[in-house]
């Protein structure tokens, strides 16, 4: 961090999800997605394969997206900083 070399959040959820053995879809259906109070919304496993390729810039980006996604990571993996894999900080 603090470097332009740094990780994206969406490369973060990636490697984690392969250091537990489980596709990203995965950890983000089954772990962070619950982990925000939300549920898959309808169209199923095909919805979050979707927006996870879709929806990365705003994984990555400024929003509510972004900010809810790197809040829950924080919290499953006690990492304070992970907000800053985002756009976050230029918000």
């Amino acid at each position: 961090m603090g470097t332009p070399y740094v990780e994206s959040l969406t490369g973060y959820i990636h490697r984690l999800a392969e250091a537990h053995c489980v596709k990203a879809t995965t950890l983000f259906r089954r772990v962070i997605l619950p982990a925000q109070g939300r549920q898959e919304k309808s169209g199923g496993r095909a919805n979050v394969e979707r927006s996870l390729s879709n929806y990365s810039t705003a994984v990555n980006g400024v929003g509510h997206i972004a900010a809810g996604v790197a809040a829950a990571l924080e919290e499953l993996t006690s990492c304070t900083n992970l907000h800053l894999l985002t756009m976050l900080p230029w918000q």
